[in-house]
């Protein structure tokens, strides 16, 4: 969604009755994200408009950070750098260190590409289709991409293998108008790395085996 230059046509402060409808809204679609974390009722909170043409989009911020987003079309989701701080609030698809070079570019998640998928339910590796999910590499903790799921990956249609429809990034033009924000030591340009010692740690405990699909 944010591959071009970000711009913004109006800015307005959002308090009182408009934060309580937007905390509601935002928590019929992240459901496992705690609000508080990402819009605090008492939080210094701004709506900016996107000045793309023909756009409704609009991004939320909590003081000069960019936390949530309105696609002006259906769908209200936090950003990458909002996850960060409640990094596994959401379901998330593990990917090998590779993988991340064409997400962060802003390519869909291709089921084939999936390492390991944490559903947070009771069935195993299945998430509904149109669930908000986080993209995580092997190995670091934290989120490199948000994004929604186009099919449920337990039961995978024939043909195409976009499982996630990638809606924002570490290292697109959302992440630089907030000031490039690096989380960790593993977050390098264009791609992200695992952390030293976190993937050594996971084999050691049986984990690398995909068979912990929460």
């Amino acid at each position: 969604m944010f591959k071009k230059k970000v711009e913004y046509k109006a800015q307005t402060a959002v308090g009182g009755k408009a934060l309580k409808k937007l905390r509601l809204d935002f928590a019929g679609f992240a459901a496992g994200l705690d609000v508080d974390v990402v819009l605090p009722s008492k939080g210094e909170v701004w709506e900016k408009k996107l000045a793309w043409g023909g756009s409704k989009a609009k991004v939320y911020f909590l003081k000069t950070m960019p936390v949530a987003v309105d696609d002006g079309k259906s769908l209200l989701f936090p950003t990458v750098m909002a996850l960060w701080e409640a990094p596994d609030a959401l379901p998330f698809f593990e990917v090998h260190a590779p993988v991340s070079h064409f997400v962060c570019g802003g390519a869909d998640l291709m089921l084939p590409g999936v390492r390991v998928i944490h559903s947070l339910s009771e069935v195993p590796g299945s998430i509904p289709p149109g669930t908000l999910v986080a993209v995580k590499v092997y190995g670091n903790p934290l989120p490199i991409a948000v994004g929604v799921t186009l099919f449920d990956p337990a039961d995978p249609p024939e043909g195409d293998g976009r499982v996630v429809e990638v809606l924002q990034t570490y290292g697109d033009t959302l992440w630089e108008s907030a000031g490039s924000p690096i989380p960790n030591p593993g977050f390098l340009e264009n791609r992200v790395a695992p952390l030293a010692g976190e993937a050594d740690s996971e084999s050691e405990d049986g984990s690398e085996d995909g068979s912990d699909n929460e």
